[in-house]
């Protein structure tokens, strides 16, 4: 913890720039996808863009989080920084989306570090009843990355090329390096670590096999494939294997003396589902504005606006009342209903819906996401103590992560399979034109006669709101392990 103010705020002013490098980069990303596809081609692929970064990012969470518990925040912050600047700059260079693919897995190597340390720094630095307001305003600034990455990127994809999108994520993170060699303190821990490699392979192993079966079944490969069986059994004997080995040690990759404490499990089930939710409304969204409504990457990025907004302004809200009260419980449970809703109310959406009736759904979706990203955070720090700060924020992330890992992948992978089926009912095979080419290189529709092009906006909707439909019973799951949780203060203090 620290006294000095100053300190404090020069810290807290290099860990946001970090941040708003982590959130820059996916809404811009986002945003500028559909662009990308139409140039490199191979929409069946979007999904992996986005799945790989996140598998990545996922599998060295718990590593960041343990190793920084033992060797200090600074160093490993810095490392991850790097990682994230020069994937942007490798990505930049890509002629081929199997070439982007491959960079963004590095990059994910960096983000994975990004925000789990921002927060646990915030831990390392701000007592307990003061916490909630910090991080409420990480998630604020975190927002406004996210408002301005829509704008930039599809300003810079429409009028740059999408490769600038990758360059001016380098820059911007080689400013946060410099920032944070600057301004943060490394505060040595001096907590014991052991790396668990076994089950950090294991763990690797895992999400690897669950999201290439998620990503390529039914779509790439048919779900009998040989492909597809050898993966799935890879699966289920690395889940087996994971848990034999993780439950016999009570400092392993996957800690089991966390879930033994009270609210844990339904915490992390909160913030896995809402996961998948959450990266839900930043992937799709681009899609059904750019190809249901035949808008631009900058009008897509337009569109998103009222979701950061509202995510930036429950942040702060959310995290001041906390601060004041103590009490975290109802909101977990008050945001999974309103993401709820929001999806819901997206599903009814049509190639017709205006950008203000959707900005209002996007409202609603925002509020939720507010009242439950950071607060998962706060709850799963207030249950360990101080010297386990890092691995209980980075088991956070972990699972939220796991969510959107395996959410994407799979509602992707729905996606693209109901695309298929509604563009097979629009007639453009009997026009001379395979549905196929309009999934692999969506920017051939604008050459299509105008009845044709409206057929395929349809199609495009009908494909997007079938995810959100299904992303709505995902969503009461979270809610009712919301309901779960326990009710109490942050800053009773920890046994």
């Amino acid at each position: 913890m620290t006294d000095d103010r100053r300190v404090l705020m020069r810290a807290m002013a290099a860990l946001v720039l970090g941040i708003i490098v982590a959130s820059l980069d996916g809404t811009m990303i986002a945003t500028a996808l559909p662009v990308i596809v139409g140039d490199l081609g191979g929409l069946d692929q979007l999904p992996l863009v986005i799945s790989v970064y996140m598998l990545t990012s996922t599998i060295v969470l718990p590593l960041y989080g343990r190793w920084s518990d033992s060797l200090g925040r600074k160093p490993l912050l810095i490392l991850a920084q790097l990682f994230f600047a020069l994937g942007g700059l490798f990505a930049s260079t890509a002629t081929t989306m199997g070439q982007l693919i491959g960079w963004r897995a590095l990059q994910g190597v960096g983000a994975g570090g990004l925000m789990v340390l921002a927060q646990t720094i915030v831990g390392d630095m701000v007592p307990a009843e003061r916490r909630s307001k910090y991080l409420g305003w990480i998630a604020a600034l975190f927002a406004v990355g996210s408002i301005a990455g829509p704008l930039v990127g599809g300003l810079v994809a429409d009028n740059l090329g999408w490769p600038w999108v990758f360059r001016f994520v380098f820059f911007v993170g080689l400013v946060g390096v410099v920032a944070t060699l600057s301004f943060i303190p490394n505060m040595k821990q001096e907590a014991a670590v052991d790396p668990d490699i076994g089950g950090s392979l294991l763990l690797a192993v895992t999400l690897s096999s669950a999201v290439l079966v998620a990503t390529l079944g039914g779509t790439v490969l048919d779900w009998t494939s040989p492909t597809i069986i050898v993966l799935s059994l890879v699966l289920v004997i690395s889940v087996i294997a994971l848990i034999e080995v993780e439950r016999h040690r009570d400092d392993g990759v996957l800690p089991v003396t966390f879930f033994r404490r009270p609210g844990v499990t339904a915490g992390m089930i909160v913030a896995m589902v809402t996961g998948a939710t959450i990266f839900g409304f930043i992937v799709f969204i681009p899609v059904y504005v750019q190809l249901g409504l035949g808008a631009s990457a900058t009008t897509s990025g337009l569109a998103t606006l009222p979701l950061m907004l509202a995510f930036m302004l429950g942040s702060v809200l959310v995290g001041r009342s906390i601060a004041r009260h103590g009490n975290y419980r109802l909101f977990p449970i008050v945001g999974t209903a309103l993401i709820a809703a929001s999806l819901l109310l997206l599903a009814t959406m049509s190639s017709t819906t205006s950008l203000l009736v959707l900005g209002l759904y996007l409202v609603i979706g925002g509020f939720g996401v507010s009242m439950v990203m950071q607060v998962v955070v706060l709850a799963m720090q207030t249950t360990v103590p101080d010297s386990q700060l890092g691995t209980a924020t980075s088991m956070a992330q972990l699972f939220r992560s796991i969510g959107g890992v395996l959410g994407i992948a799979a509602l992707g992978s729905l996606l693209t399979a109901r695309l298929q089926i509604e563009l097979s009912n629009t007639g453009l095979e009997a026009a001379g034109v395979d549905p196929n080419s309009i999934i692999e290189t969506p920017a051939l529709a604008m050459e299509l006669s105008e009845a044709m092009q409206l057929a395929v906006r349809d199609a495009a909707t009908a494909s997007v709101t079938f995810v959100f439909a299904i992303s709505v019973p995902i969503t009461l799951l979270a809610l009712v392990a919301a309901l779960r949780l326990p009710d109490r203060k942050i800053y009773e203090p920890v046994t």
